[in-house]
């Protein structure tokens, strides 16, 4: 039997998260992740938190707890999990995007077990850990939770707190760095739309009750002030990763928003509005301010996904009258959400293309807090060492943008 760690076992995760991948079943996590709700002026309440607070998580099956059972109480044998000398690695192939040259992760729980050998490397795992931190794809064959991926990829002295940070808000998202299976959207690298498989709740308590080395929980406690869940792609985690981080750290110092917050109308507008609640992308309660990413690719062409070559005028006119539905959706949608208060801000794919552009819409934040929050815009942009920051900020840029 193996069981599968580290890097190896991100990219195995990141795959059987998307439908059809994998022919087996795979009981991956389903945390209950709280509601992230827009909460309107007249809907606060004196000394009440104005959202839900991400710690309120409901726990996974065999998350840890007080007097939790770990994986000898689950009556697991250590012997069985062996590093074996020869491997199969077409069945690695098919649930990864991954090449024989790149070396495969592999847990034991006995040190005398390490092998040393060109295509494979080993790391030491405990019997202590919580029982679940194992997830079997099939008979002979594990891969480890996703928080113990988090907090082993953590301890690598080639990851900082914005890679870790990165990993986190995907496993804790709706899409997978995996690319898509389905016809429609064969130009995505990405899946959209899944469901999230770790809560940063437990997380926390992952690494509570793991040991770690002193750099990997450095990592870990930095990425974790980074990061918030319910990011729907790459691009969301990527401004939200820049707009929250310190400015001192290359960062706009916007503190952290909530991704894909519910916006419920009140009572006196559901008989206009076109349906009961909205999502918004990124969003600042305490300035009442939302973020919309519009990708080029689900926003602005009407052919996308289309192949280029074979296409009828039929095809192409229907494609077309699609795209003006779904820009009168767009707007429509924008109008009612604008109504209740709160101002939209929308990003496209060019704003994220140059450090300028990028300012530009932090310019827009900024003043939008300024009026509701009192801190002076400025505060975000002016610094002793502009250079040195700007020099920062365009260095983060093209780590979070450039996929």
């Amino acid at each position: 039997m193996h069981v599968i760690a580290g890097s190896t076992a991100l990219r195995i995760l990141r795959a059987l998260r998307c439908p059809g991948c994998y022919e087996g079943f795979v009981p991956l996590p389903n945390p209950s992740l709280p509601v992230r709700r827009v909460v309107l002026p007249d809907q606060i309440k004196p000394f009440s938190r104005p959202f839900a607070d991400s710690s309120a998580s409901s726990r996974l099956p065999g998350e840890c707890a007080d007097h939790e059972s770990t994986l000898a109480d689950e009556g697991f044998s250590p012997e069985c999990a062996l590093a074996a000398r020869r491997l199969d690695f077409a069945r690695f192939h098919g649930l990864g995007d991954f090449s024989q040259e790149e070396k495969l992760e592999l847990g034991v729980f006995d040190a005398s077990k390490r092998i040393h050998i060109k295509t494979v490397k080993t790391c030491l795992l405990s019997l202590k850990l919580p029982a679940g931190s194992l997830i079997s794809i099939d008979h002979d064959l594990y891969v480890i939770c996703p928080e113990l991926v988090v907090i082993q990829i953590a301890g690598r002295s080639d990851v900082d707190a914005i890679d870790l940070a990165q990993i986190i808000m995907e496993l804790c998202g709706t899409y997978s760095l995996y690319p898509s299976l389905e016809k429609e959207a064969r130009s995505c690298s990405c899946s959209y739309g899944l469901q999230p498989v770790m809560a940063i709740a437990t997380l926390r308590k992952y690494m509570q009750q793991t040991r770690l080395t002193k750099k990997g929980r450095q990592t870990l406690s930095a990425a974790l002030c980074l990061v918030c869940e319910g990011s729907a792609s790459p691009a969301e985690t990527g401004l939200a990763l820049m707009l929250s981080r310190a400015v001192d750290c290359g960062g706009y110092g916007f503190g952290s928003p909530l991704c894909n917050a519910r916006l419920d109308f009140p009572d006196d507008m559901t008989e206009y509005a076109s349906c009961g609640h909205y999502t918004i992308d990124l969003f600042w309660q305490d300035c009442l301010a939302g973020i919309e990413y519009e990708s080029a690719t689900f926003h602005f062409d009407p052919l996308a996904g289309l192949p280029r070559e074979g296409l009828t005028w039929g095809q192409v006119d229907a494609w077309r009258a699609s795209f003006i539905r779904k820009a009168e959706l767009d707007r429509r949608r924008l109008r009612e959400i604008q109504a209740t208060g709160v101002q939209i801000l929308p990003v496209v794919g060019s704003d994220l293309a140059n450090l300028s552009a990028l300012d530009r819409v932090a310019w827009a934040l900024a003043y939008r807090q300024e009026d509701w929050c009192g801190v002076a815009a400025s505060d975000h942009f002016s610094l002793l060492d502009r250079r040195r920051t700007r020099l920062m900020r365009e260095v983060l840029r093209r780590r979070l943008f450039v996929w």
